[in-house]
């Protein structure tokens, strides 16, 4: 069952109940009143008969009437008081002679000035009858009152009757105001269905968009804005694993392609070699190029081996001087910067750091390496260093061809290169950046790119400060 008719099921019924019993207890309630004003009236009417007839009789006995006399006045008092008025019957007479309504009468069992009440039901009128029993000389005497008490239930069922018409029309009113109700109290409720739907469906960018005033309600609107930040973070996943399949794609794809590129060329000259009886110069030149594309594939594969390990492992920390580790890694460029015929520029600021040196170099090594690929003869690469805070911010700058500012988030992906053919005739395969960056990431940094084409790049990245207390 649908929440919206729920709600208007259950306010319904509470209401009609709640209605339907405070209608039927005012109506008893008036019944009630009328009913004990009345027969209140009519037994204190009989009592004042009866005490009356009694005092008539004392009296006459007192002043020494004989029993002629009394029984005179007696039939005196009793045509006086006898007779029908309104719709009362006043009847004093034996117990034998009041009005029987059953066999076993309580009139029997009346004592002196004994009284007693009955309701009767007869042939669609109510009655009720007061009793009162004077027994003078071991004679009984009764006072009896008959009332017509029929309009009183008359008027309840009116009041019922009318009531019920209420109620009907009451019951048709609300009816109508609660399924208004509950229809605006369950819409926001049927908007976040729908976009739950959309959502499910594969739209994900489908918002509820609730305002406060449109929610209906603080608990309404809370849950309209959670919701949609629910759905934002969902879209944010989806996003991201639809760009993490693409790099894993896009990695496989591009890992075959480099692996295939020099199995091809070493199958192919290989089968040269078996097959042609070459001279000894297309011999040379065939294995060169076979040795050249096999230590190609050494360095891919070693490479990736080290990125892999990189992503799992951590690193220890050692306490570094940031101007002896500059100098140790210009050892290392001599013969990098002589294979690019570039020169080298470095202004390190003196400070100690923390970092696992081989790896620190080994970030520092690609960096330059990338910026002397970019570059042309006789160009300038400088490193410099620089105290920043609580880091210390190492950056690698070259006067190359630059990066495109579209690539710029692209090449730190595994394989990626913004120049593939100049790469592969330099001997890359698109893994160094990657490494640098899992680099970075192991000494709780990442690396900053800055480039302008045909003007050149800045590489940065940044170690932690050593700190007397870290020892």
């Amino acid at each position: 069952m649908k929440f919206g008719i729920k709600i208007f099921l259950v306010s319904f019924l509470i209401m009609i109940i709640s209605f339907g019993t405070g209608g039927f207890l005012l109506v008893n309630s008036v019944f009630n009143h009328n009913f004990e004003r009345i027969t209140a009236s009519d037994f204190e009417n009989n009592r004042y008969i009866a005490a009356s007839l009694d005092a008539v009789m004392k009296n006459a006995k007192s002043m020494g009437f004989d029993n002629n006399s009394i029984n005179f006045t007696v039939e005196s008092f009793r045509s006086q008081m006898e007779g029908k008025r309104g719709d009362t019957e006043v009847k004093i007479c034996a117990k034998n002679q009041t009005f029987l309504y059953d066999g076993d009468s309580f009139v029997n069992k009346l004592g002196h000035y004994g009284y007693g009440t009955k309701i009767y039901h007869e042939d669609g009128k109510y009655y009720y009858q007061v009793v009162t029993c004077i027994i003078p000389e071991n004679t009984p005497i009764c006072v009896e009152t008959l009332t017509d008490i029929t309009s009183v239930f008359e008027e309840r069922e009116s009041y019922i009757g009318t009531f019920q018409l209420v109620l009907i029309a009451v019951a048709a009113v609300a009816s109508a105001m609660l399924w208004v109700f509950s229809y605006y109290i369950t819409r926001p409720l049927n908007k976040l269905k729908k976009a739950a739907g959309e959502i499910a469906s594969g739209d994900y960018s489908v918002r509820a968009n609730f305002s406060l005033r449109k929610a209906g309600s603080e608990e309404v609107y809370a849950l309209g804005s959670s919701f949609d930040t629910m759905a934002e973070s969902m879209e944010r996943h989806v996003e991201k694993l639809k760009e993490e399949t693409r790099r894993r794609d896009d990695f496989v794809g591009n890992f075959t392609h480099e692996l295939k590129t020099p199995l091809t060329s070493v199958i192919g000259y290989s089968d040269m070699l078996r097959s042609y009886d070459l001279p000894e110069e297309k011999r040379r030149e065939c294995a060169d190029l076979i040795y050249k594309e096999g230590k190609r594939l050494e360095a891919l594969s070693v490479n990736l081996l080290d990125l892999m390990v990189l992503k799992k492992e951590g690193v220890k920390y050692e306490k570094l001087s940031a101007k002896s580790l500059f100098e140790d890694t210009e050892k290392t460029l001599r013969f990098l910067l002589e294979k690019y015929s570039v020169s080298l520029k470095i202004s390190p600021e003196d400070c100690f750091v923390l970092g696992e040196p081989s790896l620190v170099k080994t970030l520092i090594y690609n960096l330059v390496d990338n910026g002397a690929k970019a570059s042309k003869p006789q160009d300038e690469i400088e490193i410099s260093g620089t105290l920043e805070g609580e880091k210390y911010r190492i950056s690698v700058r070259d006067r190359g061809r630059g990066i495109p500012k579209e690539e710029i988030d692209k090449v730190l992906e595994p394989f990626y290169m913004v120049d593939k053919s100049r790469a592969r005739k330099q001997g890359g395969a698109g893994l160094g950046l990657a490494l640098c960056s899992e680099l970075a990431r192991l000494h709780q940094g990442s690396l900053q790119i800055e480039s302008t084409e045909n003007r050149g790049t800045v590489v940065s990245f940044t170690l932690p400060v050593y700190k007397e207390e870290e020892k």
